[in-house]
């Protein structure tokens, strides 16, 4: 009796221990990346402008980051910015390290970015990493030119990114065929939470 009792007593000290984990944890995560982007922009300042031109204050950093993003959208979106934007990435596209780095980091930037971008426009299941042991993907395209050519005929085929867990930004890209894969009624943002969470949420 009274170890049924002490056992119920550290069940119920772990359960709330690990509520209290899967709550604070991302809240301590998301203030220490804010601090630390705040203080490095802060300390990245005076190696641009002087202090006796702009004096120091906290949050001055991020505030002319913002203020920055949003005149070269301003600018870029106008006949001139468009004109000199053109001209910029052409001169990055003729040098040969520049231009593979450049380009990788735009179409990366376009995809997650762009609120016309469709990138992982479903949330699926299916088998990976072996017959009978499933995983959430992400349908993210249709595979087209060479790689359409090179696969077998008869099937229709998706792109599908299956992440790593609980970082999403690393994973596997896979070309499956369609009727290997599940489609799931939830959005893609509950299914990324459930990814992030160890399938706790």
């Amino acid at each position: 009796m009274f170890k049924t009792i002490v056992n119920g007593i550290l069940h119920r000290i772990r359960n709330y221990f690990i509520t209290g984990m899967v709550v604070i944890v991302p809240i301590i995560l998301t203030i220490f990346v804010v601090v630390w982007v705040w203080q490095s922009l802060d300390n990245l300042l005076p190696s641009f402008i002087p202090v006796d031109i702009l004096p120091r204050y906290s949050g001055l950093g991020i505030i002319l980051l913002l203020a920055l993003i949003l005149f070269s959208g301003w600018v870029f979106t106008s006949i001139l910015g468009r004109v000199v934007l053109e001209f910029s990435e052409n001169l990055l596209k003729k040098l040969p390290i520049l231009r593979s780095i450049y380009s990788l980091l735009k179409q990366v930037s376009e995809t997650l970015l762009s609120h016309k971008s469709n990138a992982f426009s479903q949330a699926v299941l299916l088998e990976y990493p072996r017959a009978g042991a499933w995983t959430i993907g992400f349908v993210t395209a249709n595979p087209r030119g060479e790689l359409l050519e090179k696969l077998p005929p008869g099937n229709e085929y998706v792109i599908v990114y299956v992440p790593t867990t609980p970082n999403p930004t690393s994973g596997f890209m896979l070309i499956v065929a369609r009727d290997q894969i599940k489609p799931l009624d939830m959005p893609v943002e509950q299914a990324i939470k459930m990814v992030i969470s160890l399938g706790i949420v």
